[in-house]
C-alpha cells in the first residue's frame, strides 16, 4: 500500500523482506519536487503584508488577510521569521538580550557571561522601576477568584 501525499504525486512505499528479515525497502518517487508547506504560495506581497502587522498575533493577523489558499500555519511562520529579524542579535540569547536592552538605552545592572561557567546572569532596570521607586509600600493581591 502507499498514500499519495502534495500535488507533487510524491509517494513513499515500503516493503518488508519477509517474516524473520530485519530488511526493509524504501522507494520515494516525486513527479516534481515540491517547497516547504511553509513557503508555498506565500508570496512577497503576502509577507510584506505580515510584516507590516508584527504587533499582532499570527491569528489576528490570518483573520485580516483575505487569501483562500494561505493557511494560518503560514502565515504564523513568517511572523516567526520577521519578529526573529528585529529581535534576535545573537544566537546567544544572554548576548541578544544584553545588545537588545543596550539598544533601548536600558541600565544593565549586572553582566556575566562565560561560555565555560554554568553561572551566567542579566540583571537591568527599566522605566517602571523609576515609577515605583519612591513608593514605601506595594500591595499583592494574591487571592484566586
Amino acid at each position: 500500500m502507499s498514500m499519495t501525499r502534495f500535488n507533487c504525486n510524491g509517494t513513499l512505499k515500503v516493503k518488508f523482506s519477509g517474516e524473520n528479515s530485519n530488511r526493509v525497502m524504501l522507494k520515494f518517487r516525486h513527479d516534481f519536487l515540491h517547497a516547504r508547506p511553509e513557503n508555498h504560495g506565500v508570496t512577497q506581497e503576502i509577507k510584506d503584508k505580515i510584516r507590516q502587522q508584527l504587533h499582532l498575533t499570527p491569528k489576528e493577523i490570518y483573520a485580516s488577510l483575505n487569501y483562500p489558499d494561505l493557511t494560518q500555519k503560514q502565515v504564523h511562520y513568517w511572523w516567526t521569521q520577521q519578529i526573529q529579524e528585529i529581535y534576535k542579535k545573537n544566537d546567544n540569547q544572554l548576548i541578544s538580550a544584553k545588545i537588545l536592552l543596550e539598544e533601548a538605552h536600558l541600565n544593565v545592572l549586572m553582566y556575566r557571561y562565560e561560555p565555560e561557567s554554568d553561572a551566567k546572569c542579566i540583571g537591568f532596570l527599566t522605566n517602571f522601576f523609576d515609577i515605583l521607586k519612591n513608593n514605601h509600600e506595594i500591595i499583592c493581591d494574591a487571592t484566586c477568584k
